[in-house]
């Protein structure tokens, strides 16, 4: 039996044609990219609904640039003021709070019309910290004693800079003067 070699070269000619169109195919598609870690969707729901409240209630609007209310969390009314009332907020909202698997942080803090940080409220407020020293220093212990260092921690943040015109004044609130609300949260597992 006589092989024909023109025939056996046209073959292996084609099949390395073939497979360099199919390298050049695979290396030009791009490949999908990794899944970023992003919001779960039930704490992306429950912080998104947290932060249109404080949006646009005008009760917690005020709470959080500086006005005491008084409101019902579930434990009889209570007056609470910055972090301590969106804190009680959530925790109302989250209940019972055995049975939702997240922990919450707020941080409240005032900003000039420069973008320069005046102070911010923390809750809770890290043990050890006192009120009396800078922002600074309480910021420090709040991500060294509150925030987790073993677990991811959510991150979702709004900006109020006025009273809603339908509320209360707010007595002593500076219009030249804004708030950040951020709120942190992180699995209890």
């Amino acid at each position: 039996m006589v092989m024909n070699k023109k025939g056996f070269m046209r073959i292996l000619e084609a099949i390395i044609a073939i497979i360099i169109a199919l390298g050049f195919v695979i290396i030009i598609t791009p490949t999908k990219a990794a899944d970023k870690v992003g919001f779960p969707p039930d704490l992306d729901e429950t912080t998104n609904s947290i932060l249109r409240e404080m949006q646009d209630k005008p009760q917690f609007r005020n709470c959080v640039l500086g006005a005491e209310i008084n409101f019902n969390f579930g434990s009889g009314n209570a007056r609470r003021t910055g972090a301590n009332c969106v804190k009680g907020y959530i925790d109302f909202l989250t209940r019972p709070i055995e049975a939702h698997p997240w922990n919450y942080a707020v941080k409240i803090c005032k900003l000039n019309d420069e973008g320069e940080t005046l102070e911010c409220d923390y809750e809770p407020f890290p043990p050890g910290s006192s009120r009396t020293v800078g922002w600074n220093e309480q910021d420090q212990f709040f991500n060294q004693q509150i925030l987790p260092t073993n677990s991811d921690v959510y991150i979702k943040s709004t900006t109020l800079s006025y009273p809603d015109v339908t509320g209360e004044d707010i007595i002593g609130f500076n219009p030249n003067e804004y708030r950040v609300l951020t709120l942190y949260a992180w699995s209890k597992a």
